[in-house]
């Protein structure tokens, strides 16, 4: 076997050693040479400055950038993150969640906030307007969380359905989760005309109006939740039934 002396003379005699890491080819010292054939990972770490363990979940983030945080059901979500730097996973603790756990946290998993609640809710607003949805894109959720067992469409069951949906587009997931929880509290308080009674399986049928002006009416805040603001809701229903091309309003029967 060859030893560090044999190793240290022919890099005294111009020889250069490298390896090709993770994240790139790197120029090795006689010492590292041995260390990189002892434990290649432990190099990496090391050439890097962080721990073994850190060090192999970022690998395994790079590899399958997704959530990590677990449903109500124990298990995980799996949702599209984006992927990392090195630096930026061992900020975030090593724990990356998608936009929607980063903000609600999982039954299991909840990530701390460090801001003041009022900065991080007016974040959470402006993330939610800043990403309208077609009628088609509210439909499309509303039909496949309609799928879902009746105890399953809860807010979680809502949002793993919009991640698995829109997989590339993180704030569409994030806005529209949102809005469907805004409108289901709408839909609670009652809008009379515009949704009709509630259904053995908990559906309720509801204007097409309502749904097209849930994907771009703006939410405000109002205590824990996000909501709209009923009286401009109303108004901006009213203004999209006023523009169907129906002369009386029609039921649609995909539930909320």
């Amino acid at each position: 076997m060859i030893s560090i002396d044999d190793l240290y003379k022919l890099n005294k005699a111009g020889i250069d050693f490298s390896a090709h890491l993770f994240d790139g080819n790197y120029i090795l010292s006689s010492k590292e040479v041995l260390e990189y054939v002892k434990d290649p990972e432990l190099l990496e770490a090391k050439k890097h400055g962080v721990d073994l363990a850190d060090w192999k979940k970022w690998k395994d983030h790079c590899k399958n950038p997704c959530c990590q945080a677990l449903t109500k059901k124990g298990k995980p979500c799996k949702g599209y993150v984006k992927k990392l730097s090195l630096q930026d996973f061992i900020k975030k603790g090593c724990s990356v969640y998608c936009g929607i756990h980063e903000h609600t946290g999982s039954s299991r998993t909840i990530t701390k906030r460090k801001k003041p609640r009022d900065t991080y809710t007016k974040k959470m607003i402006a993330r939610v307007n800043n990403t309208v949805l077609s009628e088609e894109e509210m439909l499309m959720l509303v039909r496949e969380t309609g799928l879902l067992d009746p105890k399953d469409r809860d807010f979680e069951g809502c949002a793993i359905t919009a991640i698995r949906i829109f997989n590339s587009d993180e704030d569409k997931a994030f806005s529209i989760t949102f809005r469907m929880r805004a409108l289901a509290l709408l839909v609670k308080e009652g809008i009379p005309g515009w949704t009709g009674l509630e259904q053995p399986d908990g559906a309720i049928m509801t204007h097409k109006a309502i749904f097209i002006a849930a994907g771009i009416e703006p939410l405000i805040g109002r205590g824990r939740e996000l909501v709209f603001d009923r009286k401009a809701f109303l108004r901006r229903v009213f203004q999209l039934a006023k523009n169907l091309a129906s002369a009386k309003p029609s039921v649609d029967n995909s539930p909320t």
